[in-house]
């Protein structure tokens, strides 16, 4: 039997307003949202809302990630990095990965460092499938990049080497589109 989930990825920018974070709790539940991964989450936001499970990794005195379940998709195996950049979960046998990396040309040499020992600390060595989303603050290629400062080549080999495949995304007309290394571009992760 298949099913189909609803999996969203947000920024909420370290917003604690209370309107804000009403407007992302009616969000989730007018979207029917099954999991939420959300970043730049800080000590000051309540995102436990009423019929989801909230795993949170924030470090005190900064911005960290979240990941929301329904109560009816219990998660397990929750393991977080002390940075408070990344948080992994178990639903059956999927893994889901949650990242913030560093921002900026000035933490360029920190992101590539959270992406090769923050993200490898938390990847599995059992699971067969992960869902790896978050914000990234960085693209593959300096080709795509808005700036080379922005790229993180050294992704791409670790994409490559892993067999990652994109799901298809679709695009406004509601057709299925990819992306693949070939063809990537940045996307923007949603702000609220």
């Amino acid at each position: 039997m298949t099913y189909t989930y609803r999996i969203v990825n947000l920024n909420i920018n370290g917003s604690t307003s209370a309107t804000t974070l009403q407007l992302l709790e009616d969000f989730l539940r007018k979207q029917e949202v099954d999991i939420a991964l959300l970043q730049e989450v800080t000590p000051g936001a309540n995102v436990n809302y009423s019929g989801y499970h909230c795993y949170v990794n924030i470090e005190t005195s900064a911005r960290g990630t979240a990941i929301l379940s329904k109560i009816e998709l219990p998660l397990h195996d929750v393991r977080r990095i002390p940075s408070g950049r990344g948080i992994i979960t178990q639903y059956e046998h999927i893994g889901i990965l949650n990242v913030y990396a560093p921002s900026g040309s000035a933490n360029r040499a920190e992101r590539e460092e959270f992406s090769n020992t923050g993200i490898m600390d938390l990847l599995p060595h059992t699971l067969t499938e992960l869902l790896m989303a978050g914000d990234f603050n960085c693209v593959l290629r300096t080709v795509t990049a808005q700036g080379s400062e922005h790229a993180a080549e050294h992704l791409e080999g670790w994409y490559k080497d892993s067999s990652c495949k994109m799901p298809g995304i679709r695009n406004k007309t509601g057709k299925p589109t990819s992306i693949t290394p070939h063809t990537e571009r940045r996307t923007s992760t949603g702000y609220i």
